[in-house]
């Protein structure tokens, strides 16, 4: 069941009626009121306000100015405020995550049936970003079969993990316990009380392994839950995607992520570069799922572009999102030189288009 169609709030109605309360107030050319929204190939409905400067929005409403600069990082300008995500599908989730944990029913459906809603609300509106955070999450959660911390830690592995906590006789005797452990490594931080359950109650949960009392507080303000009195319904089916996204975002990775830049949404979501050389793996697989290559030679913008030159009928707009437009020009480019018809930009197809533009 393609999702890829399906029209949604992408940053939530309320958020959205703020905004549009906002720019009637602002005075005449201040450059906040010129407001024009354009359909993009993707589907998406950008709302562009006028010049990105900052200090324009200084009064805003601080959701307003928030999504406002979310939505489109680094700069305040074309935010989307309606709209669809483009190759990401039910297909494509279930084939990345094959094994989704059995302990959780319901997990992958619940998955699906968020995309439309949770991944564009928090301002993850190109597939750029989209594979960015997946590609976290699949790292972070094991692809959806590791949805909690495991602190079963050996001996050895307390002291190579925490080798300034645990000396030999101490890891011998904390080896296997997971809430002592939990408690050991995370009380007195993170919001977790010394001499309380908190680091084991709030250790990692989720796709994006939200841990730590006070990141669970600031989550469940953000995303309407109680995640304070209940931590596991960040692993509800029906709230997973959209507490991992929403934590994704809070954690400041979003400017990194539509900058392509791997290393800097690693460290803003896990605080180091653990696992690094998984999550550029995972990326890559991601990207590929979802016919995306960021800022390469050969991405979505030349593909475009390049369509353009060679006639597509509608003419493509030049977004950089690989939305149905630009899979159906490529479709039409490759039935007509002989090639297999599936829209993706292999080899071959780019061979094709480079002969083609050579001509020119």
């Amino acid at each position: 069941m393609p999702v890829a169609n399906v029209r949604q709030r992408s940053v939530g109605a309320p958020a959205e009626q703020k905004i549009r309360r906002a720019i009637p107030r602002e005075k005449p050319g201040s450059g906040v009121g010129r407001a024009t929204s354009r359909l993009f190939d993707s589907g998406v409905i950008q709302f562009t306000l006028g010049p990105p400067i900052e200090s324009q929005y200084s009064h805003l409403d601080p959701d307003v100015k928030r999504i406002l600069k979310l939505a489109s990082p680094p700069t305040l300008d074309n935010h989307v405020i309606d709209g669809v995500l483009g190759m990401l599908t039910s297909d494509i989730m279930q084939a990345m995550w094959p094994h989704v944990d059995p302990e959780v029913p319901g997990l992958m459906d619940g998955i699906i049936a968020a995309i439309p809603n949770a991944l564009p609300k928090y301002g993850l509106s190109s597939d750029l970003l989209v594979a960015h955070a997946l590609a976290q999450f699949s790292e972070e959660c094991g692809a959806g079969t590791e949805l909690v911390e495991n602190l079963r830690y050996s001996a050895q592995g307390l002291m190579k993990t925490w080798p300034t906590r645990f000396d030999a006789a101490k890891a011998a005797a904390f080896a296997g316990d997971q809430q002592r452990i939990a408690n050991e490594v995370y009380n007195g931080r993170m919001g977790n009380r010394i001499g309380s359950n908190d680091g084991f109650t709030y250790r990692g949960r989720g796709g994006s392994q939200v841990t730590g009392r006070e990141a669970y507080e600031k989550l469940g303000q953000r995303v309407g839950l109680d995640l304070i009195g209940n931590p596991d319904l960040v692993n509800d089916p029906r709230h997973f995607l959209e507490c991992a996204t929403a934590d994704f975002v809070m954690c400041g990775c979003l400017p990194f992520a539509a900058n392509d830049d791997v290393n800097g949404v690693t460290f803003h979501l896990n605080g180091g570069f653990i696992g690094l050389s998984d999550r550029m793996a995972w990326l890559g697989k991601w990207k590929t799922s979802l016919n995306v290559r960021g800022g390469a030679e050969h991405g979505t913008l030349w593909v475009q572009q390049s369509m353009n030159k060679l006639g597509a009928e509608p003419p493509l707009d030049t977004d950089g999102t690989f939305g149905p437009l630009t899979a159906a020009a490529v479709k039409a480019f490759q039935q007509g030189h002989g090639l297999d018809v599936d829209g993706k930009i292999g080899p071959q197809t780019i061979a094709a288009i480079e002969q083609e533009l050579g001509k020119g």
